[in-house]
């Protein structure tokens, strides 16, 4: 019996992943627009330094600038990709207008294949949000993996933002990632996106906080049947108004590989 087990846990592949809510570079003051463009492309830079230790394998972001007026027309998503050498990314403009292109992104460590991005209408008086979502091959594993960012203030236009996920992913019968700043604690509407998406959370009851400024357990990493949470933790750090959370997650052996290639 100990031999089985120890045979069954080398076939699982294991990885880790990130979400952060890097609020465009601004650190924890209170608005990009109030530091120069050299704070804030030092303060990417140092989220870059702080991230690097952790040896990710995929990092979703939120408020990520790829061409902004506030941030000096850097793009922090590449910027990090090279830092952390992550070469392979993935950018959604969920605004694109103003000088102003950002939205949620993806780094990982190998390719995103079957990209999407999608941003969703605005919510007066706020920026449009939205999603990017693409398949990265862990150890031969296909999964699916999306960076979100729901609307803050309307829980009917969460909803909404939710069920246009549910439309996109639907088809894919892969294991699936869902990891973002969902601007909703755990309840019951959270509950009813987790049932519709079929994800759960790592210990949704316990306080893993990652929106200090208010106590707020709002960024979550959501994952599908075929993968388990072996560590979730939320760091506390100051490169951001929002917490890093990471979780190193395991894939089943039953999970669906990649064809083996001629």
């Amino acid at each position: 019996m100990m031999l089985w087990t120890l045979i069954a846990l080398s076939t699982a592949a294991e990885f880790r992943v990130a979400t952060l809510n890097i609020g465009h570079g601004r650190g924890t003051g209170v608005h990009q627009t109030l530091q120069t463009s050299g704070k804030v492309h030092s303060n990417i830079d140092t989220i870059g330094e702080s991230l690097a230790s952790y040896e990710l394998d995929v990092l979703a972001l939120q408020e990520s600038d790829t061409s902004a007026w506030w941030s000096g027309n850097r793009d922090q998503v590449q910027s990090l990709s090279t830092i952390l050498m992550m070469e392979h990314t993935l950018s959604g403009f969920h605004s694109k207008k103003s000088r102003l292109e950002y939205g949620t992104s993806l780094i990982s460590r190998s390719a995103i294949q079957e990209t999407q991005s999608i941003g969703y209408r605005s919510s007066f008086p706020l920026p449009p949000k939205g999603f990017v979502m693409g398949v990265v091959s862990i150890d031969g594993h296909r999964v699916v993996v999306v960076s979100i960012h729901l609307d803050p203030r309307r829980s009917s236009v969460r909803k909404r933002q939710v069920a246009v996920l549910h439309e996109v992913i639907a088809p894919l019968e892969l294991p699936l990632i869902v990891m973002g700043d969902f601007n909703v604690e755990w309840g019951e509407e959270l509950q009813e996106y987790c049932d519709l998406l079929s994800v759960k959370p790592y210990a949704p009851s316990q306080e893993f906080i990652s929106y200090p400024k208010h106590n707020r357990r709002l960024d979550w990493i959501l994952i599908s049947d075929g993968l388990t949470f072996e560590q979730y933790v939320t760091e506390s750090t100051f490169i951001s108004d929002h917490r890093l959370v990471v979780s190193t997650i395991q894939v089943s052996s039953s999970a669906e590989k990649e064809p083996p290639r001629d």
